[in-house]
């Protein structure tokens, strides 16, 4: 699965997902940092990318309708610290349907996944 990961999250978990097999790419590598939410959206759309982000706006399944994108991850944390999304991303990440969630609006908290197809 290939991701990319916003600018709202710590890019040293990078080589621990590319690790995990997966391919990532960042909204900074790819000149989006700063810019509005729709222009990341279709950078990630365009590169046919899963998107990893801790913006909820990106929860709306009005707007972002499971099954009609390559899908997004959004991490919603009760304290983000770095080490704490760091930790979480990689547990969520690790789980053997992480790479069925292409398509899919996920969202993942403290001790829990939702994932909407």
């Amino acid at each position: 699965m290939k991701l990319k990961v916003d600018e709202n999250l710590p890019y040293r978990l990078i080589p621990s997902l590319e690790a995990l097999g997966f391919e990532v790419d960042t909204v900074e590598s790819e000149g989006l940092k700063g810019c509005p939410d729709l222009e990341v959206w279709r950078g990630a759309q365009e590169d046919g990318r899963v998107l990893l982000t801790q913006d909820t706006d990106f929860c709306d399944t009005r707007t972002y309708a499971p099954g009609t994108h390559k899908g997004c991850i959004i991490f919603r944390l009760g304290n983000p610290t770095r080490t704490a999304l760091i930790q979480r991303i990689l547990s969520v990440m690790s789980m053997d349907e992480a790479k069925s969630w292409s398509g899919c609006v996920v969202v993942a908290s403290d001790l829990k996944v939702r994932v909407r197809r």
